[in-house]
């Protein structure tokens, strides 16, 4: 059963890398499908109250914080409310990060979320150096995917021995 659920959430996450990449838009059937197969998952192997409570309601507390902050800064900065959706981060990438929250502690959801961002924007400006672009779009559901992808990988291949530190399952 775990070799199906990490197949199909392997499978889900290419997809929206594949697709964010792409056209920079992902089909929003993807992030609610990865949400449901993270929270299955987790289901198995916690109660609903822990995957509730001490995962979903404080990974979306920190969701909203974050970008509460972020919205109060570029308002700050701008001396007017501005509106971060769609201007510098997509819904898909709020539905992302959203879709995940069942599959992390809080610790680990902010980290990834700070680490995410930090090889987002490393890669895409080794990218724009090397194919002298200046393209200002950051795929960054795209690239949590693939980060995603990339530990789900190495956990199920035990490379990560204590996955208590790396993510909840």
């Amino acid at each position: 059963m775990n070799i199906i659920f990490l197949t199909l959430i392997l499978l889900n996450c290419f997809i929206i890398f594949y697709q964010d990449y792409k056209s920079r838009a992902v089909m929003w059937i993807f992030f609610p499908t990865l949400f449901l197969l993270l929270f299955i998952k987790s289901f198995l192997k916690y109660d609903i109250h822990e995957i509730l409570f001490n995962k979903l309601l404080l990974n979306l507390l920190i969701l909203i914080i974050i970008s509460c902050s972020v919205i109060i800064y570029f308002s700050f900065k701008g001396k007017k409310i501005k509106s971060i959706i769609n201007e510098m981060i997509g819904w898909g990438d709020i539905f992302f990060l959203f879709a995940i929250t069942p599959i992390f502690n809080p610790i680990v959801y902010s980290y990834f979320i700070i680490i995410g961002a930090l090889i987002s924007i490393i890669g895409k400006l080794i990218f724009d150096y090397i194919n002298k672009s200046k393209s200002l779009n950051i795929p960054f559901a795209g690239n949590l995917a693939l980060i995603l992808s990339i530990i789900l990988i190495l956990i199920d291949l035990k490379i990560f021995t204590d996955t208590s530190i790396i993510y909840s399952f």
